[in-house]
């Protein structure tokens, strides 16, 4: 398994229930992101004379970023919530998706502007072939220039002089968190069920809704994504991979998902939204 950090919590714990269910089988994890993951797989894919991969796949937040592989397989898995995170003493619990957009591209530089403590805001993204920057962006910035990296410390800027907003990167989910947590006046994105579970950051509402799969769904709540994994062409049916698929999308792969505070593709009202783009 490889591909989005996002979602290796989930998929992580539902390799280790299908292994103890099926004795002699071995799921590797090896996340980096949505990016190098669809990489990784179409590069064994095309190293095996472009046949079918039964050994390997990849996980991707939202379908972005395998636009130009062709030979991918998409299945979509979940509907996945993700969270605009705080620090805890920004003293901010709701954003307005038109704030959220100014903070990230530096209109906004101290909290006290939108009613918090008067504190400098420091922002922290993910690395440019990340599926959860992709989806921050295209939720809250589709037309809008983010603020450019000029910090690697997420505290200061790396040319003397620049009063802007700091701006860093992290190559991962928990790397990500770890900073907002850290640093006064920090502010990220992340998946929900691992931002609630990271102490010392506060997973804000976004124009007066909480974070929830019925919320998504039924009423507003807008940072959310499909999961989805990829094979390169179709697994052979009795492959490990075709295996996993399965169990991902049966009951037991379906409750594991919802303990991480995703929904579950098959238990959509609409299954629809949670098919690839067109």
């Amino acid at each position: 398994m490889v591909g989005s950090t996002a979602f290796g919590p989930v998929v992580s714990d539902a390799a280790a229930s299908y292994m103890r269910r099926c004795p002699g089988s071995h799921i590797a994890i090896a996340a980096a992101s949505t990016q190098q993951g669809l990489q990784d797989l179409n590069r064994a894919g095309m190293d095996n004379g472009e046949r079918p991969v039964s050994g390997m796949l990849a996980l991707a937040d939202g379908d972005k970023l395998s636009r130009g592989l062709p030979q991918l397989v998409a299945r979509p898995i979940a509907l996945a919530l993700f969270a605009v995170v705080v620090n805890d003493r920004t003293g901010v619990a709701n954003l307005a998706s038109d704030q959220i957009r100014d903070l990230f591209t530096g209109k906004i530089a101290n909290w006290s502007q939108i009613g918090g403590h008067d504190l400098p805001v420091h922002l922290v993204g993910r690395n440019s072939d990340s599926g959860s920057r992709a989806t921050f962006e295209e939720r809250f910035l589709p037309e809008a220039r983010q603020q450019q990296e000029n910090s690697r410390d997420c505290r200061n800027p790396d040319r003397p002089g620049d009063t802007g907003t700091t701006f860093c990167v992290r190559a991962a989910t928990e790397d990500l968190l770890d900073e907002v947590e850290k640093v006064d006046g920090a502010v990220g994105y992340a998946e929900l069920g691992l931002a609630t579970a990271h102490p010392g950051v506060t997973a804000v509402s976004i124009d007066n809704f909480r974070a929830s799969t019925d919320i998504a769904v039924h009423q507003g709540y807008p940072f959310w994504q499909t999961e989805f994994a990829y094979t390169f062409k179709d697994p052979a049916a009795d492959s490990l991979a075709a295996g996993f698929l399965r169990f991902l999308t049966d009951q037991l792969g379906a409750d594991i998902i919802r303990s991480h505070r995703n929904l579950p593709c098959s238990a959509l009202p609409n299954p629809v939204l949670c098919q690839p783009a067109r």
